[in-house]
């Protein structure tokens, strides 16, 4: 079975828009991963210290016989 030098090249094309479309795929799951994961740093260490706050605060009343752990 003989192919023309245009079906040849079309199957090329066409494994190179593979190809690229999975690295832009890879590179594009990265940022988001990376700017969620910096988001979310962010955000929990102003929620954790909120939570901390509340908790000692709570330890502190002196009708309250609780401890943090």
């Amino acid at each position: 079975m003989q192919y023309s030098t245009s079906q040849i090249d079309r199957s090329k094309i066409i494994k190179n828009q593979k190809g690229q479309s999975l690295v832009e795929f890879v590179l594009l799951l990265s940022i988001i991963m990376l700017l969620s994961l910096g988001f979310l740093k962010t955000v929990n260490t102003g929620v954790s210290t909120y939570w901390l706050g509340m908790g000692q605060m709570l330890v502190e009343d002196n009708s309250q016989q609780l401890q943090l752990r």
